[in-house]
């Protein structure tokens, strides 16, 4: 390689580099300043799953991404207390308003009749209340699609529970409306195609960029459970679902793409059948 051009592959090297580390702070930056204190918490969690072969392969790699994952999770978690300071001057340190916010979504039994403002846990457990086997298809199918809605047009179930919003988080609207084996079905989609796009990350019948996005993609959809039970993007935000159905579609393209392109690899590899036979020779009766 001559040596110009080895020059302009490190400069575009370094220029990548440079651009990455660029966007990684916006994104923690945007993340910080828009309250998004659940970000904290599952920023470690994403990192590895997204390296989770590379931190099985090198397990000091593992401890170092580890160590800076959680570096980056304590920045976020100081700037988020210079940011908002004076809603959080009562709390110990830093990561007093964390402790402080986890207590709050696990309490089964806060909420807030002024506001009609219910905690994570507790519409899970209000809706865990009002259902039962004594009546089987409202508890395991739901009461339909729309039944938990808020707005100009009321659904049925927030007719009947005026009080409080029962669609505090997306795993709570999904019991209301396709109920218990909904939401099951729902989380076992999202496992089910994690592992197709973390398996076909790896096939060699796909391209490299392709591969790319199917590995960036597994991590995304193994999170969605957990964000499910966080807040209503699955449910309530269409920017989260049309991201939901383009990744979904993705993994099957990519599936149907390397099935195909295995399906041609064997029909050229197929030995042809030379014909021996003698124009003249008689076919047998």
């Amino acid at each position: 390689m001559p040596d110009w051009m080895q020059t302009l592959l490190t400069v575009a090297i370094i220029l990548a580099a440079l651009y990455l580390i660029v966007v990684v702070i916006e994104v923690i930056a945007v993340l910080t300043l828009s309250q998004v204190n659940f970000a904290i918490l599952i920023l470690p969690v994403v990192i590895a799953l997204l390296f989770r072969r590379e931190l099985l392969r090198q397990p000091f790699r593992a401890l170092m991404m580890l160590l800076l994952s959680l570096a980056v999770s304590a920045g976020m978690a100081v700037s988020y207390q210079s940011q908002y300071g004076n809603q959080y001057n009562s709390y110990k340190g830093p990561f007093g308003f964390l402790e402080r916010n986890i207590e709050e979504n696990t309490d089964s039994e806060a909420y807030d009749r002024t506001t009609g403002e219910i905690r994570r846990t507790a519409a899970i457990k209000y809706w865990w209340k009002q259902h039962g086997m004594d009546d089987p298809a409202p508890f395991l199918i739901g009461h339909g699609l729309g039944s938990s809605r808020y707005g100009a047009v009321m659904g049925t179930q927030a007719l009947k529970n005026p009080v409080f919003r029962i669609d505090r988080n997306a795993a709570a609207v999904y019991l209301w409306e396709i109920g218990l084996l909904g939401l099951a079905s729902f989380i076992g989609f999202l496992l089910a195609a994690a592992r197709l796009a973390a398996r076909l990350s790896m096939d060699v019948r796909l391209g490299v960029s392709e591969r790319a996005v199917l590995a960036a993609i597994a991590p995304m959809l193994l999170i969605q459970p957990i964000v499910a039970f966080y807040d209503k993007q699955l449910s309530g935000v269409p920017a989260g679902q049309m991201l939901l159905m383009l990744m979904a579609g993705q993994i099957l393209f990519s599936a149907r793409r390397a099935a195909t392109r295995s399906a041609q690899s064997a029909r050229e590899k197929k030995p042809r059948v030379a014909n021996t036979r003698s124009s003249g020779e008689m076919l047998p009766a």
